[in-house]
C-alpha cells in the first residue's frame, strides 16, 4: 500500500511547497488564488456521488489564479500538479480543452521552478521571485 500512495504523496507534498510559493511570491492586490480539493486518490461512491450532486466537476486543476495585470485583459489560469512521471487524465485534459476554448489556459508543473516559468509567462503579478539554487551538476 506504501507503494500506491507514493506518487500522490509526492503530488501532495509538490501541491503543498505551491501553495507556500504563491503565498510569498503573488502581488496580494493584484491576484487571488485558490487550491481545489477535489478528493485524494480514489473516492467511495458515496463522496464521489456527494461531489458530483454538489457541482464539482472531473478534471478540475489544482491551482486557480486569477490577476489583474494593467493594461491587458484580467487573467484566470489553472495550475496542474504533477509527479515527474504523472499524465493529465481524460478528464483533466477535456477541462483543459474548454478553458482553452474560453481563453483561458491551464499550464501543468512538475517544480517550483516550473511554477514560476509559467507565472512569469503569464504574466502574474508577482511582488517577488523565488532564487532556487542551481543544481549539481
Amino acid at each position: 500500500m506504501a507503494a500506491y500512495l507514493k506518487p500522490r504523496q509526492s503530488e501532495w507534498s509538490l501541491q503543498v511547497a505551491v501553495a507556500h510559493m504563491l503565498t510569498l511570491v503573488l502581488d496580494p492586490e493584484r491576484t487571488w488564488w485558490s487550491a481545489i480539493d477535489a478528493g485524494v486518490g480514489k473516492l467511495s461512491k458515496a463522496a464521489a456521488g456527494l461531489m458530483k450532486a454538489r457541482g464539482v466537476k472531473r478534471g478540475l486543476p489544482d491551482f486557480i489564479i486569477m490577476a489583474r495585470s494593467f493594461p491587458e485583459e484580467p487573467i484566470v489560469l489553472g495550475l496542474e500538479l504533477k509527479t515527474d512521471k504523472g499524465k493529465l487524465s481524460s478528464a483533466q485534459i477535456e477541462v483543459k480543452d474548454e478553458w482553452l476554448s474560453m481563453g483561458h489556459g491551464i499550464y501543468v508543473a512538475r517544480s517550483l521552478e516550473e511554477v514560476q516559468e509559467i507565472l512569469e509567462h503569464c504574466r502574474i503579478p508577482m511582488r517577488t521571485r523565488m532564487k532556487f539554487l542551481e543544481k549539481a551538476r
